[in-house]
């Protein structure tokens, strides 16, 4: 019994340390994956992989209906339907969709748009897409 204890131990620091090893190389894996795909590291104010947990809007989720407010290099501000906005951050990496391709460009102030992408912690989106929408008559 005496021989068992300190072996019965040491296998367990080593499954411990072995455990902590694999979780530090997940992890470098999952950055090395953004960074291929061009995704800053700390986009939106926190990680890429982790936006959409949590959300301002209700729904929880990350898609955006409205109307263009305003825009800038880097966002757009979108006019829901509640009468409220959100911000919605574009990259190089966000597609801009309409019934053809489109360009970060063709946004423009009054347009409707539709977008999908992830929720961030303060209630703007990191879009994924943008979808340039036909202008309703009211």
């Amino acid at each position: 019994m005496k021989k068992i204890l300190p072996i019965l131990i040491a296998i367990i620091i080593m499954a411990g340390c072995g455990g902590f090893f694999g979780g530090m190389k997940y992890a470098e894996s999952k950055k090395s994956a953004d960074r291929k795909l061009g995704v800053p590291p700390n986009f939106g104010g926190q990680n890429f992989r982790e936006q959409g947990k949590t959300s301002g809007n209700s729904t929880g989720s990350g898609f955006v209906n409205g109307e263009i407010l305003g825009k800038d290099e880097e966002s757009i501000t979108v006019k829901v339907s509640d009468g409220g906005s959100k911000i919605i951050f574009f990259s190089d990496m966000t597609q801009i969709t309409k019934t053809a391709a489109g360009t970060i460009d063709e946004l423009k102030v009054g347009d409707n748009v539709m977008v999908d992408g992830s929720a961030n912690q303060d209630g703007s989106v990191a879009a994924k897409t943008i979808q340039l929408r036909p202008n309703i008559a009211s």
